[in-house]
Order: C-alpha cells, then structure tokens, then sequence
C-alpha cells in the first residue's frame, strides 16, 4: 500500500507501456512494477487489462480521457438570473 505522503502517479504513454511490456515479460512481479512506477498493483492490473493485444506503438491506441464530468452548457434563463441587478 503506498504511504500516504505519496500520491497515485499520473502516467503517460511511455510508463504505460513500459507496464505491459513488464507485465508480460514476467520477469518483475505486478507488486514491483507497481511500486516503481508508484501506483497500487490493481492499478498496474488495470492498465495491464486495458492495452493488453493492442499496438502500443500506433498514436491512436493509447488514449486518455480528460478527467471529470463533461461541463454542460449554461442555459440563457439561469444568465438572466444570476447576472440581472436586483
């Protein structure tokens, strides 16, 4: 378990592949690999479980999402509300 001064890493595309391939390979446990890089080993399974079979080499075939709920457009009657003098 990470300690908790130590946050959850964000990863880019290299460390993600960099998991997947050491995940394969076998040679560093899913505990290891995790503790490197930082993140909990379900983490690391995760990833593992998300880009195992895909070229991890093709732009497209790692993609993240922006974090958060999609901001929804602001309605012209709640404008009117919030910015109309009193």
């Amino acid at each position: 378990m990470l300690a908790e001064t130590e946050g959850m890493r964000v990863l880019n595309k290299r460390k993600v592949r960099w998991i997947v391939r050491q995940i394969e390979r076998g040679e560093l446990s899913v505990y290891r690999i995790a503790k490197i890089q930082k993140i909990s080993p379900r983490h690391a399974r995760r990833i593992y479980r998300r880009y195992n079979g895909k070229n991890l080499y093709k732009p497209e075939s790692i993609q993240f999402k922006r974090p958060g709920r999609v901001p929804r457009p602001i309605e012209d009657w709640e404008k009117e509300v919030t910015c109309s003098p009193p």
